[in-house]
């Protein structure tokens, strides 16, 4: 029901009805055109992501039908990698197996082995000659001592016979007195000559005896 105002005119009531009843078509216009956007928009929304869709499963299917060739691949790699393995072990056991066949055959060699010349106890040193040697020693402790005698006998200038004292001061010699020694000399000459002898004999029983003991240890062979 439209109600008019008592100062408004016929015609401007009538303007006023007009524009009150076409304002909610409007409206439903409006809503209207906005749901076909929308609806408009889920449509290509839903063209976009079926066109994705339709992508994604031709992917899928190409995957698919290349899983049988991949399989195939996988199982021919798989078979040459088991044929190699098996390959190389046979190899390395081979290896092995030559090593072990030339250890053992020089380990056979090494074995085998005739004895050409036997071996002996020997009964003469071959170095150094002891007797030799000994006899070295011998000869030069000889010289040695014959030559240390006469040189002290040349280095004593002591008159020793009348002679010497004619010769030396031209004078005749009418009487000699032989030396006199008293009994305190008489016995230290003796004692000095029983060292002297007992030294010598003390010393030759040392080296005696240690050649007999070196003789029975085996160190010399005489």
């Amino acid at each position: 029901e439209l109600a008019v105002s008592d100062g408004d005119t016929p015609q401007e009531g009538q303007q006023g009805r007009t524009a009150t009843q076409t304002l909610p078509g409007d409206q439903q216009l409006e809503q209207l055109s906005l749901q076909l956007d929308e609806i408009e928009y889920n449509i290509a929304k839903l063209k976009e992501n079926s066109t994705m869709i339709s992508s994604q499963i031709e992917k899928y299917q190409r995957w698919a039908e290349a899983a049988p060739h991949r399989e195939a691949e996988w199982t021919a790699l798989t078979r040459d990698y088991a044929q190699l393995q098996n390959h190389y072990q046979e190899l390395v056991e081979r290896n092995l197996a030559a090593e072990s066949a030339e250890t053992l055959e020089r380990r056979q060699k090494g074995s085998q082995f005739k004895i050409v010349d036997s071996a002996h106890f020997p009964e003469t040193p071959f170095y150094p000659n002891f007797k030799k040697i000994m006899l070295l020693a011998a000869a030069i402790g000889l010289g040695l001592g014959g030559g240390l005698a006469f040189a002290m006998d040349q280095m004593d200038d002591s008159f020793k016979e009348a002679a010497d004292i004619e010769s030396y001061l031209g004078l005749t010699v009418t009487c000699s007195i032989p030396l006199i020694l008293t009994e305190k000399e008489t016995t230290s000459k003796k004692v000095i000559s029983a060292l002297w002898a007992a030294a010598i004999i003390i010393s030759s029983i040392g080296i005696l005896g240690s050649m007999i003991y070196l003789w029975k240890k085996g160190v010399i062979i005489l």
